[in-house]
């Protein structure tokens, strides 16, 4: 957060920080500022303000700030001086056997044949990398880097053996290979066979399922993969252009998206007609169910048996037992007792001999059981008990007094 806020832009492949204002990378693990340009490391000096060349880095941290790029561009100066090596092995072995056949050989050589020399392969620092930036896509970041180098390079959907992975679903596990003619000097790219096939420049480079004839990368040229659109471009060892870094064209800050309800909703019912598209089930029997379950008129199953059955007057008041009178047949403890063969008037227990009157309410004093003597109190006597209560009260401060 603290280099995004100073303008600084994070880079994944090389691991430094990008600053677009003065176009050096910052390695945070040595502190030290790198100009990819020219391979050198500088120290910035904040009382100055100026970024001062360091000398050596000692091997330690040499190893701690070799990237990728690095370890390619060595591996590809050991091909190119082994490839030299064998060149110049032939050409002496051809003039001495000239010699022996006792040609004449002079030691000069025309304009014309050093001008052929000299335009032969470029030497290891001049051989130019291909820079893939995304321009287009809905799965990939904008703006993200793909770095192809000698002597070439795969696209493809998934594994780590590619050099340019895609997650666009139009893209195959092994789409596209890009190759280097060392002879030409120039990139070329091929499709593998792909079921969507590959644009370049506008133009399908093939029909689906079927390999492409090489065609050459340019600067500046179009790749499109499915709903990815790259462009490639084209600069002799480190050197770049404000089209291929990636720190001027990835947005500083990145603000998050937050969805409303309603656009969660909208989100929910595509992906659920894109489900349905694809099993088929678009426009089916069980679309039409649903449909009409949603989107259909209520049906009030309540009021319907209203109609047919018929309710109970909301406005009837409650039936209240009472000891005066008792329970006639539509009571359902009346009913319980008749299926058990009691009748109306009889008592209770298995003889009939119990009682059939109901039990008195009687007022009780607290905790007192049935069959109690004890008064209950009234509120007469609550009263004259509080009286008295003061009256012993009054009398005990007068014997203090006395």
């Amino acid at each position: 957060m603290m280099f995004r806020a100073l303008g600084m832009v994070y880079e994944e492949r090389s691991g430094l920080y990008y600053d677009y204002k003065s176009g050096y990378y910052y390695d945070a693990k040595i502190g030290m500022w790198y100009d990819g340009s020219s391979g050198k490391y500088f120290h910035y000096d904040p009382d100055s303000g100026v970024h001062k060349e360091m000398g050596n880095i000692k091997p330690e941290e040499k190893k701690k700030t070799e990237t990728k790029r690095e370890k390619r561009r060595r591996k590809r100066d050991k091909i190119e001086k082994k490839r030299l090596k064998r060149m110049v092995d032939t050409d002496d072995n051809e003039g001495t056997e000239g010699a022996e056949d006792g040609e004449c050989s002079s030691s000069t050589s025309s304009p014309s044949d050093t001008s052929e020399d000299e335009q032969g392969p470029p030497p290891a620092d001049k051989i130019p990398c291909v820079r893939l930036m995304v321009y287009e896509s809905e799965d990939s970041k904008i703006g993200s880097l793909f770095l192809v180098t000698l002597p070439g390079g795969s696209i493809g959907r998934e594994g780590a053996e590619h050099d340019v992975l895609l997650p666009d679903p139009g893209c195959s596990k092994f789409h596209a290979k890009i190759t280097y003619d060392e002879k030409k000097g120039q990139y070329f790219l091929k499709d593998m066979g792909s079921r969507n096939g590959t644009w370049l420049n506008n133009k399908r480079m093939s029909v689906s399922k079927s390999e492409s004839e090489p065609h050459e990368i340019l600067h500046r040229s179009k790749i499109q993969i499915g709903k990815t659109i790259l462009f490639a471009h084209i600069h002799p060892h480190l050197e770049t252009c404000g089209g291929c870094e990636p720190g001027l064209l990835l947005k500083s800050d990145e603000t998050e998206k937050f969805s409303s309800a309603a656009e969660k909703e909208a989100g929910r019912k595509k992906k659920m007609n894109e489900l349905k598209k694809k099993y088929g089930l678009k426009g089916s029997d069980m679309e039409t169910n649903e449909s009409n379950v949603s989107g259909g008129a209520y049906v009030d199953r309540a009021e319907e048996r209203r109609k047919k059955v018929g309710s109970d007057n909301p406005y009837e008041k409650t039936e209240v037992a009472s000891l005066e009178k008792s329970l006639d047949s539509r009571n359902k403890g009346f009913n319980m007792m008749s299926k058990m063969g009691w009748k109306e008037g009889e008592g209770l227990g298995k003889d009939s001999a119990g009682r059939s009157e109901p039990v008195p309410i009687e007022e009780r004093k607290v905790r007192a059981g049935l069959g109690s003597d004890a008064q209950v109190p009234t509120l007469d006597m609550k009263a004259q008990a509080k009286k008295s209560e003061v009256w012993k009260k009054t009398q005990e401060r007068y014997n203090k007094l006395s």
